[in-house]
């Protein structure tokens, strides 16, 4: 009589998702090692090798990694990761690969190259994956997935090799649905871009992040510090290529800090004025190019309450000479202060570009030097005022407001006697920059992990 009862039980969860959570997944474990049988791998001192694991996991399952170093087998390449799971996940039960101890398991490339873990665009679907805690030393892709996350995760070196083509990123993502990038930390990343030895400057592929044709993406709350020195784009640390939030769900890019690091670094070629692009908000930025557009139209951004400290290079720019123009693009809440030697606003020649990007007065303006528009050429601050309407809040002293200016945390520009009113209102805060409580979780943390419930 036992033996039918579970027989039938295993028919049951195989034939009824809901109960593959509640009575059939598990937690199993892996090592650099492993030789157990599946079975016998739910005893951590016993565990299987990865293969196995993602072989065999199902829906519900939880992949706890064994501290370690696992280098990536051959296989992978810039859109299909290495270590896969061969079965999708499921919105109520995601297949789970996790570092049993907080970055204890370190993951390392292939010498072959390519991503190292996540899903794969050729060979299988596989949705609701997610990537937790690792020290990734390469990257994580994730590719025509739903659902999927890389969260907690510490990410150096980068470099996405395959087809003839190399990429420095950390996260690849590609034709992704829903899915989920929170709580890393981003740092050391080395140029890869076409082969180039390391060294060399970054290229635009070289980022961190790079996105395509994803919707309804949200990143937050992750670290860009200390990126290679890039090429064409200084530090990118986020690269949105080609439709991002295409399909009316907009990519969502909040609670971020970048240190000395590009917000949205360029793309290009929105496929129509129906995409609905990003809404990027409160988010802390330091040095480098805090958000700039190359090479293509964008349609329906919102870009607000953002902290920008420090830029030398134009700390909003929307397009340049190869930009297509914008639709229904909005500028409001943000504080940007110039760098003694940069522009804190720019905007290339076009015709028509500043009647297609909304630039409101409840942004607020710090610092001095040149503040542009419309050209290569800086215009004076006062002339620059009466285009945009809004006051130098004190154009003397460069270090206006912040707790401690140049720091490295985000913490440290905040503003030093409480928030800065005047904000858009209404269905937005009346506070301007990115701290609106004080509360707010911007960057990374390992005291408080995402999506551990």
């Amino acid at each position: 009589m036992l033996k039918i009862f579970r027989t039938n039980l295993f028919l049951y969860c195989m034939t009824f998702g809901i109960f593959i959570i509640a009575g059939c997944s598990g937690e199993y474990y892996v090592s650099p090692n492993g030789r157990a049988s599946w079975a016998n791998a739910r005893n951590r001192f016993t565990p299987t090798n990865v293969e196995t694991a993602m072989l065999n996991a199902q829906p519900g399952d939880i992949i706890l990694f064994l501290n370690g170093t696992y280098q990536a087998p051959a296989g992978g390449s810039y859109i299909d990761a290495a270590i896969y799971p061969r079965n999708s996940g499921t919105s109520n039960g995601p297949i789970i690969l996790r570092s049993l101890n907080l970055h204890g398991a370190i993951l390392t490339k292939n010498p072959d190259g390519g991503g190292i873990i996540g899903t794969r665009k050729n060979t299988v679907r596989s949705n609701y994956i997610w990537v937790d805690g690792f020290d990734i030393r390469g990257c994580a892709v994730m590719t025509y997935t739903t659902g999927s996350k890389v969260i907690n995760n510490k990410f150096t070196i980068g470099g996405n090799k395959g087809l003839g083509t190399t990429f420095g990123n950390m996260v690849f993502m590609e034709e992704g649905v829903g899915c989920y990038i929170g709580n890393n930390l981003f740092s050391d990343n080395i140029p890869q871009q076409n082969g180039v030895p390391p060294g060399s400057p970054a290229h635009l592929n070289d980022a961190p992040i790079m996105i395509y044709f994803d919707r309804a993406t949200i990143i937050e709350k992750n670290t860009f510090i200390n990126l290679a020195e890039g090429e064409y784009e200084n530090k990118c640390g986020i690269y949105l290529k080609d439709a991002p939030g295409y399909g009316n769900s907009p990519t969502i890019i909040r609670y971020n800090f970048l240190y000395d690091a590009a917000m949205v670094g360029p793309f290009h070629n929105l496929r129509s004025l129906s995409d609905v692009g990003a809404y990027v908000y409160q988010n802390v930025l330091s040095g480098a190019r805090a958000f700039h557009t190359y090479k293509g139209n964008y349609n329906y951004w919102q870009y607000y309450n953002n902290t920008h400290y420090n830029t030398e290079f134009g700390q909003l720019t929307f397009g340049n000479q190869f930009s297509g123009g914008a639709h229904v693009t909005e500028v409001f809440n943000n504080i940007l202060h110039a760098s003694p030697s940069g522009a804190n606003y720019k905007s290339y020649d076009n015709e028509n570009f500043m009647e297609q990007v909304t630039i409101y007065n409840w942004n607020r303006y710090i610092g001095r030097k040149y503040w542009d528009i419309r050209t290569d050429d800086p215009i004076s601050l006062t002339d620059w005022q009466l285009v945009v309407g809004n006051p130098d809040l004190d154009g003397s002293d460069e270090d206006a407001f912040f707790v401690n200016p140049g720091g490295t945390s985000p913490y440290d520009y905040m503003i030093e006697d409480g928030p800065l009113t005047g904000g858009r209102g209404g269905s937005y805060s009346e506070v301007v920059g990115a701290f609106i409580t004080g509360d707010e979780q911007i960057g990374h943390s390992w005291d408080n992990l995402v999506h551990r419930d």
